[in-house]
């Protein structure tokens, strides 16, 4: 009898043991941000911010899929997400870049 809980007790502890590895090691990882923003160039020279990749048809930018959408114009770049116009100076009309937005304000 005493044999019997001796052999639970150890094999308890070590799928406890094995239970707070398991926890640990999936705290470690870091959160990432899958959002991916574009700025855009369209044909008459205004920046635009977008969520998703747009494409480039007809000479302006359209969201290709529900995963794409607008969200502002030169104007409020800085305003809201603290981009500068300027930065963007050298970029031609149907021209498309990546951005990082820091999102933890």
């Amino acid at each position: 009898m005493i044999i019997a809980c001796i052999i639970s007790f150890t094999i308890g502890a070590m799928l406890m043991m094995c239970a707070i590895g398991l926890m640990s090691y999936q705290k470690d990882k870091k959160p990432r941000n899958k959002v991916h923003f574009y700025v855009t160039v369209g044909a008459l020279g205004g920046l635009e911010l977008w969520i998703g990749k747009p494409i480039y048809g007809y000479n302006m930018w359209v969201a290709d899929d529900k995963n794409c959408s607008f969200l502002c114009k030169a104007g409020d770049l800085y305003s809201k997400f603290n981009l500068f116009a300027e930065d963007f100076h050298d970029m031609k009309p149907g021209e498309i870049r990546e951005v990082f937005l820091n999102l933890e304000d």
